[in-house]
């Protein structure tokens, strides 16, 4: 999992806040916290791209309600 695959299933559905609370758990279980922070911060750099506004609230709700990502 990866940024890209985050990014995309958010485009991807029309029901965003349940995929958000999917994707929060999966990122919950990773074991490899590096690539968690990783991820993190790649998502901290997409929020303010332009061709995200579409799913601009569902990102800051994956990643700023998520206690891992304070």
């Amino acid at each position: 999992m990866d940024s890209n695959y985050i990014i995309n299933r958010l485009k991807s559905t029309r029901y965003q806040y349940p995929t958000v609370n999917f994707l929060r758990t999966r990122l919950k279980n990773l074991e490899d916290t590096t690539k968690r922070q990783q991820i993190i911060s790649n998502l901290k750099m997409e929020v303010w791209k332009e061709r995200n506004n579409d799913i601009h609230e569902p990102l800051l709700d994956l990643l700023y309600r998520m206690p891992i990502a304070s």
